[in-house]
């Protein structure tokens, strides 16, 4: 019986396919020539996926590059490589189990020269054509002034985006909208984010992520 358990499982592994796939990074800081580089890092974030149910685990590229940061909050990594891989069984397009994970490696640095270590701001968000979907900034603000009104409302359209929109919207809230630990999956909610803010934030986090939303 145990060969036999053991067959399943080797058919399983040859069966299952691997995709090696393109991952986005944060925009790029310009025009920045004074930073001391400190030293290499790497950081690998992982996820499962089963039979299409709620992810465990984040895979995404701002999680990869928090775990190489770790604790230096005050560091930036640049010059990053990213390496993402999707394994699916029994192939990608009908997928029971996905395990995703995102690797990354680059040098972290530390700007100077600027007001109380202050890194250069992003650049504007560009403007929207016709004809183009909008900016990631402006579905996150739709879907939080959605559920300043109607939480159920806020549900649904977030539901309506495809996959590739929400996995963005989820990165760009874990990387832009608070801070988490590089241990223990933690989401911490900024002190200064107004009511409504903390309001969106507990939910977003606690129904799309497998972080646990907490007030800093």
């Amino acid at each position: 019986m145990r060969l036999k358990g053991l067959a399943v499982l080797a058919c399983a592994g040859l069966a299952a396919c691997v995709e090696q796939l393109p991952a986005s990074l944060p925009p790029a800081q310009l025009g920045v020539t004074d930073s001391v580089p400190i030293r290499p890092a790497s950081g690998v974030a992982r996820s499962v996926h089963f039979f299409g149910w709620r992810r465990f685990g984040d895979d995404t590229t701002a999680a990869a590059i928090q775990l190489a940061k770790g604790t230096d909050h005050d560091l930036d990594l640049v010059n990053v490589l990213v390496d993402r891989r999707v394994h699916c069984f029994p192939a990608c397009d009908a997928a029971l189990i996905t395990w995703a994970e995102t690797a990354v490696t680059g040098t972290l640095v530390r700007y100077k020269g600027m007001p109380e270590w202050e890194k250069p701001k992003a650049p504007a968000a560009p403007r929207l054509d016709p004809g183009h979907a909008p900016p990631d900034d402006a579905v996150l603000e739709r879907l939080m002034h959605l559920h300043s009104e109607d939480p159920k409302g806020a549900a649904e359209f977030y539901n309506s985006l495809d996959r590739a929109a929400q996995d963005r919207i989820v990165q760009l809230v874990l990387s832009k909208r608070g801070r988490t630990t590089a241990q223990g999956w933690v989401f911490r909610i900024p002190k200064d984010a107004s009511a409504a803010e903390k309001r969106f934030l507990g939910w977003f986090v606690a129904t799309y992520t497998t972080y646990q939303p907490l007030d800093d």
